[in-house]
């Protein structure tokens, strides 16, 4: 788990946090922020550990934004996410 804590602070500290910045200060009128992350480490069925992260204005609550995504996409989605639980 050291290499992989390592490998994250290395890319972060390359241009991640001067990107971040710069999406923030390019949406002045936000002062909310989603962080989505995901995860795959140690798994022996993938090729690659993965770590992801997204930043997003908050506009709305999640789950709203969740509805609107399924409703431009024209599909269930429990055609991509068959174990998507919806509420």
């Amino acid at each position: 788990m050291d290499e992989v804590i390592k490998v994250i602070d290395d890319t972060i500290f390359k241009s991640t946090i001067n990107d971040l910045k710069n999406y923030i200060s390019d949406n002045p009128s936000h002062d909310k922020w989603l962080i989505y992350s995901d995860y795959c480490i140690g798994d022996s069925s993938k090729p690659n550990d993965v770590v992801s992260f997204t930043v997003m204005p908050y506009d709305d609550y999640p789950e709203n934004i969740k509805d609107k995504i399924f409703s431009l996409a024209h599909t269930s989605p429990l055609r991509f996410f068959p174990h998507f639980v919806l509420s």
